[in-house]
C-alpha cells in the first residue's frame, strides 16, 4: 500500500460523504481510507458502514469517543502505507490533490514529508489562501528552513503528506486541544528532505464551533506551551531573528491566557518567568520586521517586566 488516508470521524453525518468522495474521486492508485468512528451518535457510524461496503478501499475503526488526537492515533496504528496523511472529515479534497502530490513524491525520491496549498476559514469572511513555495529543501536545513520560511504558524497536521515511519515514535497528545503544533515540529525535525508543492488544495472549512468560540484557560494552554517549547528550540539554535518573531508571539498568547476567567494566576508568572529568560535583543525584534506595537510590547516587558506588561495588556491597562 502506498497512502493510508486518516479521517477521524464525530458526529460528521452532514458532511462525510463529501469528504469521503474528495478523496476517492479521481483514483489514486494504491490508496486505502481509514475512518475512525469517534463513538458518534448522528448516524456517521452507520454511514461508515455504508461508505466501506461499497468501496473496499475504505476501512472503518468503531472506537469510544476519545477525541481528535485518540482518532488519528488509531489510524495510524491501523494504517499499512508508505506514507499518511489526515484529512478531517468537515473538510474536502480539490480534484486531483492526492494524484498529483503523490506524483511530485514520485518525482523526489526519498522525500519525507511533503506540504502542499491549503485554503484556511474556506467559504467565510475569514478565509485565506496558503501556498507553499515550491521547493525542495534537504539535510540539515530542514528545520531551519520551515522555522525561517513561518512553518510553525501554519502547523496543520491536514495538507502534509508523511512518511509513515515519521511517527514510529510519535503520536497526538490526548486529551488537549493545537495537538498539531504539538506534533509538527518534532515530526519536520526528523525529516531529511521536505517537498513543498504547489499543486493541489487542502479546503479547511471554516468552524464556528472550533476551539477559539469556547475561549477558555484550559483549552488555550497548551498553544501558548507548544510554542514555548519551540522557543526554547529555536533559541537554543541561535536563530535569533526567528526567535524574536516566536517571543513576540509567546508575549501575545500568554496575554490572551490573562483574559480567560479561569486562568491560573501561578501558572501566568511561572510562564512569564521562562519567557523572560527567553526575551532576545531589541535588534532581534526589529530584524524580524515587528511594528510598534511589538516593539512597545517588548520595551514595556524589558522595563516591567513580562509578568506585569502581560497583566496590564490583559486588563488593556496599557494603550497598545
Amino acid at each position: 500500500m502506498r497512502l493510508s488516508v486518516i479521517v477521524p470521524v464525530y458526529q460528521s453525518a452532514a458532511c462525510l460523504e463529501r469528504c469521503v468522495r474528495s478523496i476517492t474521486t479521481p483514483p489514486c492508485p494504491e490508496l486505502e481510507l481509514i475512518l475512525i468512528d469517534d463513538g458518534s451518535t448522528d448516524g456517521s457510524r452507520e454511514l461508515c458502514d455504508r461508505l466501506a461496503a461499497a468501496d473496499s478501499r475504505i476501512k472503518v475503526i468503531h472506537r469510544p469517543n476519545g477525541g481528535l488526537s485518540a482518532a488519528r492515533n488509531s489510524g495510524i496504528d491501523a494504517s499499512t502505507g508508505e506514507y499518511i496523511t489526515f484529512v478531517d472529515s468537515d473538510d474536502e479534497l480539490a480534484p486531483g490533490t492526492l494524484s498529483d502530490n503523490m506524483a511530485c513524491l514520485d518525482a523526489c525520491p526519498g522525500t519525507d514529508l511533503l506540504e502542499y496549498p491549503i485554503h484556511v476559514h474556506y467559504g467565510s469572511k475569514r478565509q485565506y489562501l496558503v501556498t507553499p513555495t515550491a521547493r525542495r529543501v534537504t539535510g540539515g536545513k530542514v528545520f531551519a528552513d520551515w522555522i525561517s520560511e513561518g512553518g510553525n504558524t501554519h502547523a496543520y497536521a491536514c495538507n502534509k503528506i508523511y512518511r509513515r515511519e515519521l511517527f514510529n515514535d510519535i503520536r497526538f497528545p490526548e486529551g488537549e486541544t493545537f495537538e498539531d503544533i504539538a506534533v509538527c515540529p518534532s515530526i519536520v525535525g526528523k525529516c531529511r528532505s521536505i517537498c513543498y508543492s504547489g499543486k493541489g488544495l487542502y479546503l479547511y472549512y471554516d468552524n464556528t464551533d472550533g476551539i477559539t468560540a469556547h475561549y477558555s484557560f484550559k483549552r488555550q494552554e497548551p498553544l501558548f506551551r507548544h510554542n514555548l517549547e519551540l522557543l526554547t528550540q529555536v533559541s537554543r539554535m541561535g536563530m535569533d531573528t526567528e526567535s524574536a518573531r516566536l517571543w513576540s508571539g509567546c508575549l501575545n498568547l500568554l496575554t490572551d491566557l490573562g483574559r480567560c476567567q479561569d486562568t491560573d494566576p501561578g501558572y501566568l508568572d511561572k510562564a512569564a518567568s521562562s519567557l523572560s529568560e527567553l526575551r532576545p535583543p531589541l535588534t532581534g525584534i526589529i530584524s524580524a520586521g515587528a511594528g510598534v506595537k511589538a516593539i512597545l510590547k517588548y520595551i514595556s516587558a524589558t522595563i516591567l517586566g513580562v509578568s506585569a506588561t502581560c497583566k496590564m495588556l490583559s486588563r488593556d491597562k496599557l494603550p497598545l
